[in-house]
């Protein structure tokens, strides 16, 4: 039992440290991206943000026919994707994915996070593969 504890209170230590954990993305230099999504399919659409390997954020969910916006920035100068949390921190985003309301991470689509930033306009349906496909 003792080489799990000291397992376990390494990981904490390490969690504590500067640079890891949850790290925050400077506001400034920052730039707004425009990226909707419009639900062209018969079934609700979810997205999630993926903030540091083991946790995602709500991003927002589409009903058939409506579009959803996604509040996301981009650091031109590191190339960084960020989207705020709730007491207005930007969190570093490694990866956005959308997929079925009742089902989202079975038939994900993955956003391309472009290093350069780009607006994205686009329209989602189910594929014939059941996945999701955004164009």
């Amino acid at each position: 039992m003792k080489p799990l504890r000291r397992m376990a209170t390494r990981l904490a230590l390490l969690l504590c440290l500067p640079g890891t954990g949850s790290a925050t993305v400077p506001a400034e230099g920052l730039v707004a991206l425009s990226v909707t999504l419009t639900n062209a399919g018969a079934e609700p659409i979810v997205c999630a943000a993926e903030i540091a390997h083991w946790f995602s954020a709500p991003m927002g969910a589409a009903a058939p026919g409506t579009m959803l916006a996604l509040d996301l920035w981009h650091d031109p100068a590191s190339g960084v994707h960020a989207t705020p949390n709730a007491h207005g921190e930007f969190l570093p985003v490694e990866r956005i994915w959308c997929g079925l309301a009742d089902r989202a991470f079975a038939t994900r689509w993955v956003l391309p996070l472009h290093p350069d930033g780009h607006d994205a306009a686009l329209a989602c349906a189910p594929a014939a593969s059941g996945r999701l496909a955004c164009r």
